[in-house]
């Protein structure tokens, strides 16, 4: 009980609940340049629109089903970090959407949408999408259930081989996979989608070296 009490802990929640958010205004802006958000919101905008319900609300029952699935695994993979992103993700990016509407930006963005502005959108927020996707993985705090698929992957192909296998290389795997689904349900993939696919793996990698060699994390 003591180390929910500890502002080693309190820090850890307060990052995490600050980079899912983000990544959720990202994929908003993503979404929005039509060069595609990342392969799992992909997959996401794809059924919920032919469902007709809002991403946020598809996202979180997504995410329950395979918190289903995943934590007969193993529930060392989930925490405040699981419900942090299978929650605020997709409700943050309906929200950013919302905030775009009610201003008047998000109609003059989509009628405005050239060619230069939709990279000029999508670099950054792939840039920040990246990165906070990884500091959130490496709260400490459990993974989404999506992210926790190919951690299990990872670990029980570990054990299976008595050897290290690079994360990267699960998570794209997984990722290809997702994005192959996306793209036979009409999820609206694009180039942001397949470059997620070879960068996001890499990403996770590289931000748990600097996170680990900038003590950010203490305990």
């Amino acid at each position: 009980m003591k180390k929910y009490l500890t502002k080693e802990y309190l820090k850890r929640n307060l990052i995490m609940l600050f980079s899912v958010c983000m990544m959720g205004v990202c994929v908003q802006f993503l979404n929005l340049t039509k060069l595609g958000p990342d392969p799992c919101s992909a997959l996401n905008y794809g059924v919920s629109a032919k469902l007709g319900m809002s991403f946020g609300t598809y996202q979180f029952l997504f995410n329950v089903v395979l918190f289903l699935i995943v934590v007969v695994q193993d529930k060392s993979l989930f925490g405040t970090g699981s419900l942090g992103n299978m929650i605020l993700v997709g409700y943050a990016a309906d929200f950013t959407g919302w905030v775009l509407q009610v201003t008047g930006l998000l109609p003059k963005l989509q009628e405005n949408m050239s060619a230069g502005l939709a990279v000029g959108i999508m670099i950054p927020a792939l840039a920040v999408f990246l990165v906070v996707a990884a500091l959130y993985m490496n709260c400490g705090l459990g993974t989404a259930p999506y992210d926790a698929i190919p951690f299990l992957v990872h670990k029980k192909l570990e054990m299976a081989r008595k050897k290290k296998i690079p994360f990267r290389f699960v998570r794209m795997a997984f990722d290809g996979i997702v994005t192959l689904a996306a793209f036979l349900i009409g999820g609206g993939i694009g180039i942001v989608t397949v470059l997620m696919i070879f960068l996001l793996g890499p990403a996770v990698d590289g931000v748990s070296r600097v996170v680990e060699k900038s003590g950010i994390f203490t305990e």
